[in-house]
């Protein structure tokens, strides 16, 4: 029991402590610390180059895959597919993202609908149509 009051009054002191009310103050506007190794490899990712491991990828697996399936052990044969998967899903967002495919965009001023509300359906003064 003592125990328990004890986690509590240090997560207590934890969770009102200046010294974190202060550093969580000065932040700023900056970004987090992950966004930039994030870039990097988004960049990495999309490129000539990385089309060109992507293709060596898929074709080394392949070939390994046909001509040596029956001398591997299992772990191999789950690595190669594993290198195979990758190399094709590097491979499509390469192709992808030189061809011009953009994602869906958001805009901030959503076009207003262009349709009658209730236009689906008659009005109770027309005849139904027969």
């Amino acid at each position: 029991m003592k125990i328990k009051w004890l986690f509590l009054l240090f997560f207590l002191l934890l969770a009102f402590s200046p010294c974190l009310a202060v550093a969580a103050g000065t932040g700023g506007g900056g970004g987090l610390p992950w966004e930039t190794p994030i870039q990097n490899v988004s960049n990495s990712l999309t490129g000539p180059v990385a089309k060109a491991v992507a293709l060596i990828g898929i074709i080394g697996a392949a070939g390994v895959l046909i001509f040596q399936h029956a001398e591997m052990n299992m772990f191999v044969r789950f690595v190669t597919w594993i290198v195979l998967v990758i190399s094709c899903l590097i491979g499509a967002n390469a192709f992808l993202t030189n061809s011009g495919a953009t994602a869906a965009e958001i805009t901030s001023n959503p076009k207003p609908l262009q349709h009658e509300v209730g236009a689906a359906f008659p009005r109770l003064s027309e005849p139904w149509p027969h």
